[in-house]
């Protein structure tokens, strides 16, 4: 399981720099709470990775399901949110 943890952080560096490229070849321009907030979407993704990998191994397939929906839920709810403030000032 710990292979999956590794694949998954992997895949969400190759995923942040492409979009640091993305960023840099558009001129977009982030303020600090934007950065705060894209910061905490990823600790809440991670965080629900691993409470997931944690209650699989136990058995809890329910635990696992509803830790990793709600999980995912409030890291796309950030990232919406992220989304609007740097399209209204941009």
């Amino acid at each position: 399981m710990t292979l999956i943890l590794l694949l998954v952080g992997v895949a969400m560096g190759i995923f942040g720099t492409w979009l640091w490229n993305a960023k840099n070849k558009k001129n977009i321009k982030l303020t600090f709470i934007e950065y705060l907030l894209l910061a905490f979407a990823v600790i809440i993704f991670s965080a629900g990775v691993l409470f997931v990998k944690t209650f699989v191994e136990e058995s809890e397939t329910n635990v696992a399901l509803m830790s990793g929906l709600v999980s995912s839920i409030t890291a796309l709810i950030l990232l919406a949110t992220t989304w609007q403030l740097v399209k209204r000032h941009n």
